[in-house]
């Protein structure tokens, strides 16, 4: 074989590993796509009406309520290809019911993750069934819940607003935050200063995840019941002048709803402290769904092909 030949070989050979290269960070990149999977769990299930014994059809929506990935559906559990997805919030839209929305949270969207959601579309948690990541809770126009109010006077915010509470389980401290359901906008938080609340006469130090969101949770503990909650929160009734100036002591319940009410009353949005503000033209959900997934790239076996012809070529023109 003469030098240029030889020149000509190694040429093709280096633009050979080049395409493996490439072809095998196509192939990685392609194994570490993400997918979600959602599946009903009754076990979960509180307060409200049932709105789905079976998934039909699933749907996965963006903060603008634009359909991003439509799921496949195989009975009681709808899987997501997260391919094209970036970590954040989204809503899971179960056979239409688009006053019902499942939120969701994307950490890491390279990873599998497991979500339940109880048949009345409310409480789901995401991660572990048994030691879940995150826990949610919704407060529906679907289950006829009251919407989001301004703190100044109670009145609901326009446009129309109704809340989740998701509550983050794995950081240290715990955190609650209160959203706007549908588009994500945070209405609240809170950061708990102690792992577990103080003792009631019928709770035990309870932890601050029980104490928000567990079975034996504040509202049902205190069930309307001034005496269990004085020692601390003194003025139950008092609703403090300004959002800020809410104390532990003076007005506490205000500090996520109005009043000692709980959610029947509806939830705080701090971001409209002031007065409800000037009507606005929202845009509904869409319901046309859009890509399911990115642009394909081309299969190792299709590239390695054309290195092969590549190199033949070469040499048989030389």
């Amino acid at each position: 074989m003469n030098t240029d030949r030889k020149h000509l070989v190694n040429k093709s050979l280096i633009g050979l590993v080049v395409l493996l290269t490439i072809c095998t960070g196509f192939a990685a990149a392609q194994a570490t796509t993400g997918r979600l999977t959602l599946s009903l769990q009754p076990s979960l299930d509180g307060d409200g009406d049932i709105k789905a014994t079976s998934i039909t059809m699933a749907e996965l929506l963006g903060t603008d309520g634009k359909v991003m990935i439509t799921g496949t559906v195989a009975g009681s559990t709808a899987q997501f290809d997260l391919s094209g997805i970036t970590a954040g919030d989204y809503f899971i839209r179960v056979n239409g019911l688009s006053d019902d929305l499942v939120p969701t949270r994307i950490d890491d969207p390279t990873k599998a993750i497991s979500q339940f959601v109880g048949q009345k579309l409310r409480a789901t948690v995401i991660g572990n069934l048994s030691d879940p990541t995150y826990r949610v809770l919704t407060f529906s126009k679907g289950q006829k819940e009251d919407q989001v109010v301004v703190y100044s006077d109670g009145t609901n915010v326009i446009p129309e607003t109704y809340a989740y509470a998701i509550l983050s389980l794995k950081t240290s401290p715990q955190k609650l935050d209160i959203r706007a359901l549908g588009t994500a906008s945070q209405l609240n938080s809170y950061t708990p200063t102690t792992p577990t609340h103080p003792s009631t006469p019928t709770a035990v130090n309870p932890p601050f995840a029980e104490w928000i969101m567990g079975t034996k949770n504040h509202a049902s503990d205190y069930n309307a019941t001034d005496k269990k909650c004085i020692t601390c929160h003194f003025n139950l009734d008092t609703k403090a002048a300004t959002f800020a100036q809410i104390t532990i002591s003076n007005g506490w319940c205000y500090r996520c709803h109005y009043g000692k009410g709980g959610v029947d009353e509806g939830f705080i949005d701090t971001t409209a402290l002031a007065a409800t503000p000037v009507p606005t033209v929202t845009t509904p959900i869409a319901t046309t769904a859009a890509p399911t997934a990115a642009p394909k790239t081309p299969a190792f076996e299709v590239i390695l092909a054309i290195s092969a012809l590549l190199i033949t070529v070469l040499v048989k023109r030389k």
